[in-house]
């Protein structure tokens, strides 16, 4: 497997830096010498985040080059607006470039490197540039008594046009200068994902030959289809006062864990049955794990099965999911510091969890024959977004506050695909139950703390070969629950 690094050369000093009119700091980094070698490095490393990458580029249809061109453009207008304003030449320039490559008749012809090229190229820029913090578009403009009061957006404005060198070192980004710095982190780090999702990822149709219809969710137009195992692999974030950019995630490791064969004979096509979320007590269940806790699983899966006799039950999918929320320890002075290690310790939290997960599930698969059939599997994961310093203003933001559906609103919209593939939220909405998110900090963290189960199968009624094609059949070997992290 290989593993995907960005890392540019370009000092801190420079990153972020800009006041209005370009600095000598930033008129080097634009220059044609290092666009050269920056872009061309950027587009090999985003190759190498490929198991197996495509030697030879798939042709592009002239349509969606344009289409992608011009949905770059309008994703850069909404997040990099007043940087665009301080820097017209930068957004001029990077513009052009955009439209060279969209025009590039080679593009058309295998072998064109014209989709890592739209990337490389667009982050090479943007990635200097400061992003707008959302909701602050016009917070400077409105009188000050009808416009409330934002603290993400008044730090924003305080800071907008100074320096960012020695921004989140000293404090840890506990004070307004790290929290805006980590603002922008993670806005630059939620742009860096969609640019890449949006440009890379296999598509199915061209209905008018103006936009892709469907997005594939595991396959990538630079990569081969592997038999199993990783298909790709972006493992690091971008951090601004460490390296410029040091790498880019568009989602955890992708697995196909199936291996392709060529069917001899007629195959059934296994379907989803049934996907659902259990959550845990967000308090408790970051600190405790016990048979308990696996109860509520246990029953679900239970009563699923026995209330679908007219469905063969292959195989259960528990995920012990823990999310990236803080600890904190002692730190110099006595003083109440974050733990750099939560993220370890969460990933701990939800191996233990895992493990009684497996004893409960073994235990429901050795109740009854028909369940000695089923392939059942126990993996652990870290889940949902980064934390960062300022979600802890948000533990204030609650139903009461100015514009609270808006704000939950944007939560859900900075971090739908996590949401959608490892909470299974399908809407904001959901994340308005104050039975169970409080405020926004919870709203944004605690749907990722539970259990997530997926049970495959076949449906009888719509089965094609009979129920014994490609479905288990009588004395298959029993073999305990596999338990995997992942």
């Amino acid at each position: 497997m290989k593993t995907f690094f960005w890392l540019l050369t370009v000092t801190t000093t420079q990153v972020l830096a800009q006041a209005p009119g370009p600095s000598s700091e930033m008129s080097e980094y634009f220059s044609d010498a290092n666009k050269a070698e920056t872009v061309s490095n950027l587009k090999q490393r985003i190759l190498n985040g490929c198991t197996d990458p495509i030697k030879k580029g798939l042709p592009v249809v002239a349509d969606e080059m344009v289409y992608r061109v011009d949905q770059i453009k309008s994703n850069l207008e909404k997040s990099f607006s007043k940087s665009f304003s301080e820097n017209p030449k930068i957004k001029e320039a990077l513009y052009k470039e955009l439209e060279s490559i969209g025009a590039d008749s080679g593009c058309q012809l295998e072998g064109n490197d014209c989709r890592a090229r739209l990337v490389a190229t667009s982050v090479y820029y943007f990635q200097n540039l400061r992003p707008d913090i959302p909701g602050c578009k016009d917070y400077a403009s409105k009188p000050p008594m009808t416009k409330g009061f934002d603290n993400n957006c008044e730090i924003e404005l305080k800071y907008r046009n100074q320096r960012l060198k020695i921004y989140g070192q000293a404090n840890g980004g506990m004070d307004a200068r790290g929290i805006y710095t980590d603002q922008l982190i993670q806005q630059l780090n939620n742009f860096s994902d969609k640019i890449l999702r949006d440009v890379l990822h296999r598509t199915v149709a061209m209905p008018n030959k103006k936009k892709p219809e469907v997005k594939d969710p595991i396959n990538l137009n630079i990569c081969n289809s592997v038999p199993y195992g990783v298909v790709y692999n972006y493992p690091l974030r971008m951090n601004i006062y460490r390296d410029p950019i040091s790498g880019i995630d568009p989602s955890q490791a992708v697995v196909k864990i199936e291996k392709k064969t060529e069917p001899t004979t007629c195959v059934e096509e296994k379907l989803s049955l049934y996907s659902e979320f259990v959550p845990l007590n967000f308090e408790e269940g970051r600190s405790t794990a016990g048979i308990d806790q696996i109860e509520p699983v246990k029953e679900k899966i239970k009563a699923f099965i026995l209330a679908n006799p007219n469905m063969i039950i292959t195989d259960v999918s528990v995920t012990s999911s823990s999310s990236r929320t803080p600890y904190y320890k002692v730190g110099a002075g006595g003083k109440k510091v974050l733990d750099p290690g939560s993220d370890q310790r969460n990933k701990t939290l939800a191996e233990e969890r895992a493990k009684f997960a497996e004893q409960a599930l073994n235990e429901l698969k050795g109740s009854s024959s028909e369940l000695s059939k089923v392939n059942f599997e126990i993996k652990s994961a870290l889940a949902g977004p980064e934390f960062t310093a300022t979600d802890l203003n948000n533990r204030f933001v609650t139903k009461d506050s100015p514009d609270y559906a808006k704000k939950v609103q944007e939560v859900y919209d900075a971090n739908k695909e996590l949401l959608e593939k490892e909470a299974l939220v399908k809407s904001s909405s959901d994340l308005l139950d104050e039975k169970r998110f409080s405020n926004l900090y919870q709203a944004k963290y605690k749907p990722f703390q539970g259990f997530r189960i997926n049970i495959s199968g076949y449906k009888k009624e719509s089965m094609k070969c009979g129920e014994s094609a490609g479905a288990p059949t009588k004395g298959s070997p029993t073999a305990p629950a596999k338990s995997s992290n992942q």
